[in-house]
C-alpha cells in the first residue's frame, strides 16, 4: 500500500514538474493555459457576432454554443499532437532517471488533463456569470445535467490515455508521425462539428459516417448535450456502447504496439 502511495506521489510530482516546465520561461506563466483558449474563443466570438452578424445557433448565441465543443476538441487535438513525440521528448528522462517509459504517455495525458480541468472550471464560471440556461434565458446555474461530466470526463480520460499510448508508440517507430498529425489536424477541425451543428447542411447518412469514424464527435456532442441541450448521456446508449467498443479495440492495439517497442525503447530514444 505504501509503495502504491509513493508511486502516485512520484507520478503527481512528475506531472506538476512538466506543467511548471511548460510555462516557466514565459512572462505570463500559467496564465497562458487559460489565455490560449480565450484567444480562440474571442476569435470565434468575432466570427459569430461580426462575421455572422450576431447569428444564433439552435437558439443560442454563437459563442455560448461553440465553447463546449471547442474545449473538448482542443483537449483531444493537444493530446494527439503531443503524443507523437512523447517518448522522444522524454528520452533523457527515461535514460537518466530510470523512470519507466510506459508511464510517459500517462504523464503526458494527465498533464493536459490538469490544464483542461482548469479551463473547464473557467467555462463553468463563465456560464454561471452570464446565467445562460438550457432555454437561453437568464437564470441560476449550475444545471443537474452537469452530472454528465462525471461520465464524459471518465470516457474522455480513458480514450485520451489509450490514444496517447498508440500514437507515442507509432511516433517512436516513425518520426514522420508528428508531421502527419499536424497535417491532418486542420481538415479534422473543419470536418468535426466544432463550428456548426451537424443537422445543418449534413445529410443523416453523412452524420452517421461522422459518428462512426470520428471519435472526437462523441465528446463534442457530449459536452454540448450537457451544457446546452439538457440530455443525459444514457439516452443514446447505442452510441455509448459503440464508443466503448472503439476504446476496447484501441486498448488491444496499444498493448500489441507496446509489447513490440518495449525491448527496443532504450536503444531508440
Amino acid at each position: 500500500m505504501q509503495t502504491k502511495i509513493k508511486e502516485f506521489q512520484v507520478l503527481h510530482h512528475l506531472i506538476v514538474h512538466k506543467i511548471k516546465l511548460q510555462f516557466s520561461d514565459q512572462l505570463f506563466g500559467y496564465a497562458w493555459a487559460l489565455l490560449n483558449p480565450l484567444v480562440y474563443i474571442f476569435s470565434f466570438w468575432f466570427f459569430g457576432y461580426v462575421g455572422l452578424r450576431g447569428g444564433l445557433v439552435n437558439g443560442f448565441h454563437f459563442v455560448v454554443w461553440v465553447i463546449p465543443g471547442l474545449l473538448a476538441y482542443r483537449f483531444l487535438a493537444t493530446v494527439l499532437s503531443q503524443s507523437a513525440t512523447a517518448l522522444t521528448r522524454n528520452g533523457m528522462l527515461i535514460s537518466e532517471t530510470g523512470i519507466k517509459a510506459n508511464i510517459i504517455p500517462l504523464v503526458e495525458t494527465l498533464k493536459e488533463s490538469y490544464i483542461h480541468i482548469g479551463i473547464m472550471l473557467a467555462m463553468f464560471i463563465f456560464y454561471a456569470f452570464i446565467g445562460y440556461t438550457l432555454t437561453g434565458t437568464w437564470d441560476m446555474l449550475p444545471s443537474i445535467y452537469y452530472l454528465n461530466f462525471i461520465y464524459y470526463w471518465f470516457v474522455l480520460f480513458i480514450y485520451s490515455i489509450v490514444l496517447c499510448y498508440i500514437i507515442s508508440a507509432i511516433g517512436l517507430l516513425f518520426r514522420d508521425t508528428k508531421n502527419i498529425i499536424t497535417s491532418i489536424l486542420v481538415p479534422l477541425f473543419w470536418t468535426t462539428p466544432v463550428l456548426f451543428p451537424v443537422e445543418h447542411g449534413i445529410q443523416p447518412q453523412l452524420e452517421l459516417i461522422e459518428m462512426a469514424i470520428n471519435p472526437f464527435y462523441y465528446f463534442i456532442k457530449g459536452y454540448r448535450d450537457t451544457m446546452l441541450y439538457g440530455e443525459f448521456f444514457y439516452v443514446d446508449w447505442k452510441y455509448n456502447l459503440y464508443m466503448w467498443l472503439i476504446i476496447f479495440i484501441m486498448v488491444l492495439i496499444a498493448r500489441k504496439l507496446w509489447k513490440f517497442i518495449t525491448p527496443i525503447i532504450s536503444d531508440i530514444v
